[in-house]
């Protein structure tokens, strides 16, 4: 089994592990939803900077050494930024999980690396129960 799908195992089951421990609502789409307010999404820039290309964070590390293998880097971050958001606003969802807390939107998406090469991307959104704007989570290859 490649690192990619390794990662999307392990994140899917402890997924559906935290679903079902916290009894959370969790649906599946197959039409072509769109994120709610997704012209609003937006990428924390800390986000960015000390967790997903982050290499010395110890749950974003895996996830830095693989955006830095396809040209990310804390120097282009803006552009990694865009390009998510890109996926929130075209991309259809494919999971949806309501919590007392507000509500997590999985939308996958294809992202165009600075190597010029295409990848498939997963990305994690959450709605606040008190905010409107969809904010980004995180991110890692299908």
């Amino acid at each position: 089994m490649s690192a990619a799908n390794q990662c999307q195992t392990l994140f899917y089951d402890a997924y559906v592990e935290l679903a079902i421990k916290f009894n959370l609502e969790v649906r599946w789409y197959s039409m072509k939803t769109n994120l709610p307010n997704c012209e609003k999404a937006y990428v924390p820039k800390e986000k960015l900077r000390n967790y997903l290309l982050s290499e010395t964070h110890a749950v974003g590390r895996a996830k830095a050494r693989y955006f830095h293998s396809i040209g990310y880097t804390a120097e282009n971050a803006d552009d990694l930024a865009d390009a998510l958001v890109m996926i929130a606003r075209s991309g259809g969802i494919c999971q949806k999980i309501a919590s007392d807390f507000g509500t997590k939107y999985v939308i996958d998406g294809e992202l165009v690396t600075p190597i010029g090469s295409a990848v498939q991307i997963r990305t994690v959104w959450v709605i606040d129960s008190q905010y409107a704007r969809p904010r980004f989570v995180t991110a890692y290859p299908v």
